[in-house]
């Protein structure tokens, strides 16, 4: 009898173990996108929560420069990719931080066209999920920037936030201030 017992459990870790791995091929959520001016007036955030419209707001005063912003990507399946595209081209590159950090996450920073693109690969742990990503990044410009960011999950689900203009303070624009 009780050789048995480590039989039914290691039975049962197997069964739970498929089921969830058939909830993770039935996942068909994209993931949540969330970006943060951290040093834009009153720490404004915009997400895909939000909408795939553009609102009126979609903008934030930057304060100081360089730009500072947070780009946050979550999904309960596990996050595979995140990325950014930035107007004009003025990444700091040094500054990229991610969590995950290397080896579980990859960055590439490039130049495209007049901007830049920044992408950060994620590696699922082995027997778990990377369902959160964090993401930070300066940008150098002195003058309206514009910011695309995007998700996508392990099954291959996509997100991208509308785009979001950063304006220096003495800009007329109406932005948001979180």
């Amino acid at each position: 009898m009780p050789r048995t017992v480590p039989f039914i459990i290691a039975l049962l870790c197997l069964v739970a173990g498929c089921s969830a791995i058939e909830q993770l091929r039935a996942d068909t959520t994209p993931p949540e996108v969330r970006l943060t001016v951290l040093n834009g007036m009153g720490q404004p955030v915009f997400s895909t929560s939000e909408g795939t419209e553009r609102p009126a707001d979609a903008c934030a005063y930057a304060r100081s420069f360089p730009i500072r912003i947070a780009i946050a990507a979550s999904d309960s399946g596990g996050i595979a990719l995140v990325g950014a595209r930035i107007f004009p081209a003025s990444t700091i590159e040094s500054s990229v931080a991610t969590i995950p950090t290397a080896p579980d996450a990859k960055v590439l920073v490039e130049e495209e066209g007049y901007g830049d693109r920044i992408t950060v690969q994620l590696k699922q742990p082995p027997g778990d999920v990377q369902s959160n990503a964090l993401v930070t990044v300066d940008l150098g410009e002195d003058a309206l920037t514009k910011v695309f960011v995007r998700a996508k999950d392990v099954n291959g689900n996509a997100s991208e936030l509308y785009q979001i203009d950063v304006r220096p303070v003495r800009d007329p624009a109406a932005c948001r201030d979180g």
